[in-house]
């Protein structure tokens, strides 16, 4: 387990992939638990992290933003950095640090598969050639020691005494005040601010001078001439002019060898979808996938109708991100006037007022819905428990075969590419082997029944005005339908029943039980959870309950009588079929469609989107210690949750 050491607003989605480690932000608490310790945010929490690694004697590694996303997604697609630099033996941008890079360029054999595969991605990034006469200098943020400006003005100076002053260019893009900003003052000297104009200049130069910058390694993937004048991570290596030998660099490198070590041995990449760990090539697969996507303002103002107020701690985290502001009016009024082309409208399921249609349909927006995810948690929502997935869709909803959601869209367009579907497979496995579906909090028990020399059918009940009924159905909409349908069908078969967990604990309305229930099935079962229920069986018959797409992930033969998302791929034996379905998936796809793209988890513990693994390893733990306290378990009364959860929301958001 990683500790990390940060302030809170700063806490990075994906962590755990980024480490492919657990990771806590609560070091004190778990720091018998620990094996290395990060921080970053600002100097105190890096030392009070560096502290606790002297002492516990254990790894401290340096964290800073990987380049994949400037190298090859100059759209910016997607929410969140998706690469990562990890260094236990210090920074990048220290040169007097013997950073894992430098040892990994040192020492490294790279193998000839490996190579050509970044050669494919190395030929994307690289674009053709274009020479200027233009001598780029690279400015840096100003120091509070100035320790680098006589190496700046050593730079200038060479500069103005070797080149035209009209063909001098100073890059200095950022708000602060530069080293070279400062000493150009005065100076008859072109200086560039515009980082739109800053790739153009880079990419045409003749020379590039630099001191540290990074964008001197951009320059020479972009086959720039690229003079140092520090000792930057790509000095040293036999492909720079390099003013300060450093004796530690012993190796001669090519640029692709360079670039395969930074970006494949070295950089921490995810999956921009799933938040997985994968590669670049996966990454630029993906990018190309959604390079025809529509690219909107990421500023957005979210304004959520029908979430009660003791629900919105619940929906914020699944919905935040750094570039939107959430908002709960009351009322549509209350955004009349406040309502603009950067406005969204979210709403729980179907859970809208008329007038949000209205104001979607004036603005010609689509109402987003938020719903539970198919790995939720320990115990029922409707016991107020506390979800580790939620589906944020922007075109439907899953349960609504009506019209396209997002999940559908997902699974007829999306690329599911190698890594995404070996991740589903090892997901598959571990869910499988741990026994885990939706809620989580029944007992997993053997069944024993007399059904010996007979199919089994499991038909799990639903909750029967549960909206995936009123929208997946079209004949068969009640339990008993269901029931005598599967019996007319299946004489000789012992069918066990399992009623809803919803109904069984009270918590909705609807029969456990009834003359009609009895006489069309051989057992209900309403002690075992419903997994152990689909292990027995040898078939499941269902309307459009999940416990269909669990019984796939256990091979089990799937019947549906209504539209489900998991119907219609080619994967089960489909009562009404849904034409725009004419995709036929395998499982791992449906499942890296269904859990790794569509779905958002958070770590309610460390307070962070994280990935669909990291939620079922949260899960498998807290399932096993229910059931090994299940005696010592408190029942807390579901209003005095209610209560709680609404205290937290107004503390923390108002």
């Amino acid at each position: 387990m990683i500790g990390v050491f940060c302030p809170k607003g700063q806490r990075m989605p994906f962590m755990d992939s980024f480490f492919q480690e657990r990771i806590t932000y609560l070091p004190a608490k778990y720091v018998d638990k620990l094996t290395g310790i990060t921080a970053y945010g600002n100097e105190t929490y890096i030392q009070q992290g560096k502290k606790l690694a002297r002492k516990k004697n254990l790894p401290y590694y340096t964290i800073e933003n990987g380049l994949s996303s400037q190298l090859i997604d100059d759209k910016q697609l997607f929410e969140f950095d998706y690469s990562l630099l990890i260094d236990n033996n210090g920074s990048i941008k220290n040169s007097e640090d013997t950073t894992q890079l430098e040892q990994l360029l040192n020492s490294v054999d790279i193998d000839a598969n490996l190579l050509k595969k970044a050669k494919e991605v190395f030929d994307y990034i690289t674009k053709a050639p274009l020479t200027s006469e233009n001598i780029v200098l690279v400015d840096e943020r100003l120091e509070r020691n100035n320790k680098k400006e006589d190496t700046f003005k050593e730079m200038l100076e060479r500069a103005k005494n070797t080149y035209a002053t009209n063909n001098i260019k100073v890059l200095s893009t950022f708000d602060e005040e530069g080293y070279l900003k400062k000493l150009c003052q005065n100076e008859n000297v072109e200086i560039i601010s515009s980082v739109d104009k800053a790739n153009q200049l880079i990419h045409t130069a003749k020379k590039v001078f630099v001191i540290e910058s990074i964008t001197g390694f951009m320059a020479l993937l972009q086959n720039r001439e690229v003079h140092c004048f520090g000792l930057p991570f790509y000095s040293g290596w036999g492909l720079t002019t390099d003013e300060i030998k450093n004796s530690r660099r012993t190796k001669q490198r090519t640029i692709l060898e360079l670039f395969t070590i930074f970006f494949y041995f070295y950089e921490k990449q995810i999956n921009p979808l799933t938040g997985m760990p994968t590669n670049l090539n996966e990454i630029i697969k993906i990018i190309e996938d959604k390079k025809d996507s529509q690219l909107e303002s990421k500023e957005k103002k979210i304004y959520c109708f029908g979430i009660q107020p003791w629900k919105r701690g619940f929906v914020r985290p699944f919905v935040k991100n750094p570039y939107n502001t959430i908002y709960f009016p009351k009322t549509v009024q209350e955004v009349q006037n406040k309502f603009d082309t950067q406005s969204e409208l979210l709403v729980w399921g179907h859970k809208e007022p008329a007038d949000v249609r209205e104001l979607a349909e004036k603005w010609n927006k689509p109402v987003m819905r938020i719903e539970d995810g198919f790995i939720r948690s320990v115990g029922l929502g409707t016991n107020v428990t506390l979800p580790w997935s939620l589906a944020l869709d922007h075109k439907g909803i899953y349960y609504n075969p009506q019209q396209v959601s997002e999940l559908e869209h997902i699974l007829t367009h999306q690329l599911f590419t190698e890594n995404m579907l070996e991740d589903a497979m090892n997901i598959r496995k571990k869910i499988v082997e741990n026994q885990l579906t939706k809620y989580n909090s029944e007992p997993i028990e053997s069944l024993n029944l007399p059904s010996e020399g007979k199919k089994v059918i499991l038909v799990p009940g639903q909750v029967e005005d549960d909206a995936s009924i009123r929208y997946g159905c079209k004949d068969i909409k009640t339990n008993t339908e269901l029931l005598n349908s599967v019996r007319e069908k299946n004489q000789d078969a012992y069918i066990i029943y399992k009623p809803h967990p919803d109904i069984v604990s009270r918590n909705r309305q609807g029969e456990v039980t009834s003359d009609f229930i009895t006489d069309a099935c051989d057992h209900i079962e309403i002690e075992a959870s419903i997994i152990s229920c689909i292990n027995y069986a040898d078939e499941v018959h269902t309307m459009t309950s999940l416990t269909g797409f669990d019984a796939l992930l256990r091979d089990k033969t799937v019947y549906t009588y209504g539209s489900p998302f998991y119907s219609g791929w080619g994967l089960t034996h489909d009562r009404h079929s849904i034409d725009r379905r004419k995709r036929t998936l395998t499982l791992d796809e449906l499942i890296a469609g269904a859990l790794l793209v569509y779905p958002r988890y958070f770590d309610w513990e460390n307070g962070i989107r994280v990935s669909c693994d990291t939620v079922i390893d949260k899960l498998i733990e807290k399932r096993n210690m229910y059931f090994d306290n299940r005696q010592a378990n408190i029942k807390i009364p579901n209003r005095l949750k209610k209560v709680g959860f609404l205290l937290k929301e107004m503390i923390e958001n108002h």
